[in-house]
């Protein structure tokens, strides 16, 4: 059948001398829409037939990217990129987003929203490129992207990390925010540790390569948070940490603060404590120097510190 149903989403499937394509119409998408684009799907068989190359659009390749998977943050990203880039051709990527581009700036939006909906776009034009054939030129590399500078530079002291994870309604994402703050994991590597996939030995706990740089990393532990990684597994989840979060920070009064600080405030520490640039790289994983550089203005005020201490006591 050249349309069917599955779910609440609508499917258009052509095949002719052996070639198969199975499209979605996209969510909300009538019977309709779909015989649409099986007309439109059957029209580009034809082509490739003639030796033609199909002159395929945005939204056909938006939904050749959804049918070969890609996470719930990115389809819902897709879904709100759509009704932007419907029925425009794909070799004109480049052209419709420098106009979303300008749309978007002048309506005042961050230059982080601006950047996801462009990487789509630029994601989509590589693989149409690279992998389907169905470009003839790299318009992904036309595709510019915004400068956006999120760094955020928020720091805890230990009173407040330790104040943190005391008011934290759920005892146990308590004790997550006192290793993440010790430790310098991220959330996600954090769940790895607690599922075990990791080693701890003689005060060192040993990550395995399904770290965010793909590569197995080491982190010295110090002996007060050495029992609650022994402790593990503890009942928790990424949304229990999330919701934990949120009460804490609230309770503490430090609502603008983000669980992920807490791998900022690691970072901060070890600089403060005067360790060497490289082995800071070192501990927080980071694959090149630039990354942690963003830290290198905390030695520079541990100095002036030291200078105003020295002053103080001159007086």
């Amino acid at each position: 059948m050249p349309v069917y149903k599955r779910g609440s989403v609508w499917y258009a499937h052509v095949e002719t001398d052996g070639k198969r394509i199975k499209r979605s119409a996209g969510k909300g998408a009538t019977r309709k829409d779909a015989l649409k684009l099986e007309s439109q799907l059957r029209d580009s068989l034809i082509r490739h037939r003639l030796g033609e190359k199909p002159d395929y659009t945005i939204d056909q390749a938006l939904s050749a990217l959804i049918d070969e998977g890609v996470s719930q943050k990115t389809l819902e990203h897709i879904e709100t990129l759509i009704p932007s880039v419907e029925g425009r051709l794909l070799r004109e990527a480049h052209i419709v987003a420098r106009e979303i581009r300008e749309g978007l700036t002048a309506k005042g939006r961050a230059p982080a929203t601006i950047a996801r909906k462009l990487a789509i776009l630029r994601s989509v034009a590589n693989k149409a490129y690279k992998e389907w054939d169905w470009l003839d030129d790299p318009i992904g590399q036309k595709i510019k992207m915004p400068a956006v500078r999120n760094e955020r530079h928020v720091y805890l002291t230990p009173d407040q990390v330790r104040d943190l994870a005391v008011a934290c309604p759920n005892e146990h994402v308590g004790k997550m925010i006192l290793v993440a703050a010790y430790t310098g994991l991220r959330r996600g590597e954090l769940l790895r540790v607690n599922e075990g996939r990791a080693t701890l030995r003689d005060g060192l706990l040993m990550l395995d390569a399904t770290t965010k740089t793909g590569k197995p990393r080491t982190i010295p532990v110090p002996e007060e948070i050495e029992p609650i990684i022994r402790s593990m597994p503890l009942p928790v989840a990424a949304h229990t940490i999330r919701t934990g979060w949120k009460n804490a920070a609230q309770a503490c009064g430090l609502s603008n603060v983000h669980f992920h600080d807490l791998r900022h405030t690691y970072a901060s520490w070890l600089v403060q404590a005067k360790v060497p640039m490289r082995t800071v790289q070192e501990l927080m994983g980071h694959t090149t120097l630039a990354m942690t550089q963003r830290y290198s203005h905390l030695a520079d005020d541990h100095l002036r510190d030291a200078v105003d201490m020295m002053r103080r006591s001159q007086r």
